[in-house]
């Protein structure tokens, strides 16, 4: 869920529990943050959403472990001082395997779908292009049209996955 994402502390605990399973289960793995469309109702982020989906420079999360843990004269507190080479230690264990990245996923958004299918598709050995991508996806979401019987009068046609597509052809859907 996305709201690990505004409290240090679990989104390392995500990070770590992420770069775990993915070495001792050993299969293609693709890690999301769900729910983004509401990641504002659960407070401020510390970072954009760009760090903690990439992963890059988490030494800066250092600085936010203290900011969390300062008294209220703005001493660091003893705990904080404890456990500052614990973290410092866990952080850099991540940025030496460089393994663990996550994908957003708005489920209300199709385009933020897509990516995400295209991503777990290409993790499992199928890559193929963006917008042969969404055309499968809308093909199977939108409901084939009916042929009328051909001494029926006509009636207004029903819009196709290459009607809808047809203007999001020169999208660029997934820039990365």
């Amino acid at each position: 869920d996305s709201h690990y994402c505004t409290d240090t502390n679990k989104y390392l605990a995500v990070l770590l529990t992420s770069l775990n399973t993915m070495l001792h289960l050993e299969l293609p793995h693709i890690n999301a943050l769900s729910k983004i469309d509401v990641l504002h109702e659960y407070g401020e982020l510390d970072f954009s959403l760009e760090f903690y989906t990439e992963t890059v420079d988490l030494r800066y999360l250092l600085d936010t472990f203290a900011g969390h843990d300062d008294d209220s004269d703005g001493a660091r507190s003893r705990f904080n001082e404890r456990f500052t080479k614990l973290n410092a230690a866990m952080i850099e264990l991540l940025e030496d395997y460089a393994l663990v990245n996550f994908h957003t996923l708005d489920v209300q958004d199709k385009h933020s779908m897509v990516a995400l299918l295209s991503a777990v598709d290409a993790c499992c050995g199928y890559p193929r292009s963006d917008l042969e991508a969404a055309q499968e996806w809308l093909a199977a979401t939108i409901p084939a049209p009916e042929h009328p019987a051909p001494h029926a009068a006509p009636t207004s046609k029903q819009p196709t996955a290459q009607d809808i597509l047809d203007p999001m052809t020169d999208l660029r859907i997934f820039d990365r």
